[in-house]
């Protein structure tokens, strides 16, 4: 299976001319969840519903790890050489 799929991500090099374009997508989608998060106004709870702490530590943490992962992923091109040396 891994084989297939590899073969299959190979061809994904047609893509590459629209990866700057992929990115600021990415990063708009990541500033709006910020902004979501951290600077939209909150509401008032609605009858029978309040986001527990608990539920914003969660949407906070999907948050900040899906920021990293986005990172790693555009700067691949810098640590990924780097990394194969040591591999």
């Amino acid at each position: 299976m891994l084989g297939v799929s590899g073969s299959w991500i190979g061809n994904l090099t047609v893509m590459e001319p629209y990866k700057d374009y992929f990115a600021l997508i990415a990063l708009g989608f990541l500033g709006v969840g910020f902004w979501q998060v951290y600077f939209k106004p909150k509401k008032q709870c609605d009858e029978g519903y309040c986001a527990t702490p608990k539920s914003e530590r969660v949407i906070k943490s999907v948050l900040w790890i899906s920021t990293v992962l986005v990172l790693l992923a555009l700067t691949v091109d810098f640590w990924a050489p780097i990394l194969g040396e040591y591999i």
